[in-house]
């Protein structure tokens, strides 16, 4: 591994801080039989063996085919293709999360979980911890205990704006920044230390920044309704590049971003941006994902309370400042190019959306661009459009 980051030209101080930081680990994947060793992994980056992503594959699988026949599953109604789905579970990277209506329901995937669970009883074929995505209901409330192997685990009901809680990651809602990123943070502080005490050049802190820092908070930073999160990494991250190239305090914020006449750093904001929009356009061009239904029934859901008349990424208009969803985040985003970012879309119109007289005209095709967003903020806080 070493050889490679050599031929790719990493700095040596770089090379040897990023190996520290990261370091060596053994891999062990809980399936049904127990434990599988699947060899070291190499520096963080988690390679493992051929065996265990085989085993990966099979296993998931297993467990998605015997939760969709689970009884109570959430309903997703729209208005395109297919016309909704039943979803029973869903799937993040190796994390597996139920999804139901009622505490049948909840105990139904118990069953099905204690076939995979490991020795700790903790509901995941890899360990996750048991978590529940509840659909209208109060966050506060819970239902009783369900069994894993004989162990009670309690059962929390959370909205589904708080979907994959049980991986720490929050979608919308609460103390993003305290309760999604508080480990890895930690861990990107105590390196921030270390790198100011070693008094990296520039080119090895744009190393440690872009190929280290950024791409450990990736995945955190495109799942949440995180825009406020990715803007304060940024300004940790000029904050540590102040002290460790002795630059001024009021060094202009556009320098630290610009590849030629600055400093060339990676913004985490514009990073997030860009992977959330990628990570929305392959799910709405993948026909076969259950995820693909969830994230149509939003933005139709956007497009009613917006009062657009066409899908809101056909011609993104950027939302009022109070919406913060994963949604109105994306299209915000699409918005803030010059001239906005447009896509070709085959969509069929929601019902709420429809014309109900033959001489109606959509005001937004007559309102001068500067005066669009304002239409959309009055139509986000009223019923009538």
């Amino acid at each position: 591994m070493e050889l490679i980051y050599i031929g790719l030209g990493v700095p040596d101080t770089v090379r040897k801080l990023m190996i520290d930081l990261l370091g060596p680990g053994e891999i062990e994947v809980r399936t049904s039989f127990g434990w599988i060793a699947t060899g070291e992994r190499e520096f963080g980056i988690g390679q493992g063996s051929i065996l265990a992503i085989l085993h990966i594959g099979v296993y998931m699988d297993c467990l998605q085919e015997q939760l969709e026949k689970c009884v109570d599953p959430v309903v997703i109604r729209h208005s395109q293709k297919g016309h909704g789905i039943n979803i029973a579970s869903t799937m993040f990277v190796d994390d597996q999360l139920d999804v139901t209506t009622s505490y049948n329901g909840l105990v139904d995937r118990a069953r099905v979980s204690n076939m995979f669970t490991g020795k700790y009883a903790t509901g995941g074929v890899f360990g996750s911890a048991k978590s529940f995505q509840m659909y209208l209901a109060r966050s506060t409330e819970h239902y009783p205990a369900v069994h894993l192997n004989g162990i009670p685990q309690p059962v929390q009901i959370v909205s589904p704006e708080q979907g994959f809680k049980h991986l720490g990651i929050y979608q919308g809602g609460e103390d993003q920044w305290a309760a999604s990123l508080e480990s890895t943070w930690q861990r990107t502080v105590s390196d921030a230390d270390r790198v100011q005490r070693l008094g990296l050049s520039l080119p090895e802190f744009r190393y440690v920044v872009s190929h280290i820092w950024i791409p450990r908070l990736r995945y955190r930073m495109v799942l949440g309704g995180s825009v406020d999160v990715a803007a304060k990494v940024d300004i940790f991250i000029r904050q540590v590049a102040r002290s460790v190239l002795r630059l001024p305090f009021n060094v202009n914020t556009a320098v630290f971003y610009d590849k030629e006449n600055g400093l060339g750093l990676e913004s985490c904001e514009a990073d997030a941006n860009t992977y959330r929009l990628v990570e929305a356009l392959r799910i709405l061009n993948s026909l076969s994902l259950p995820v693909r239904h969830v994230l149509t029934e939003c933005l139709e859901a956007y497009q009613t309370r917006a009062g657009l008349t066409r899908h809101p990424l056909a011609y993104p208009i950027a939302p009022p400042r109070g919406a913060r969803s994963w949604t109105a985040q994306l299209i915000r985003h699409a918005a803030s190019f010059d001239p906005p970012l447009t896509m070709a879309v085959e969509w069929t119109q929601p019902l709420q959306t429809r014309s109900s007289r033959s001489n109606d005209r959509p005001l937004i095709d007559y309102t001068p661009p500067e005066q669009q967003c304002s239409l959309v903020a009055i139509n986000w806080k009223v019923a009538f459009k």
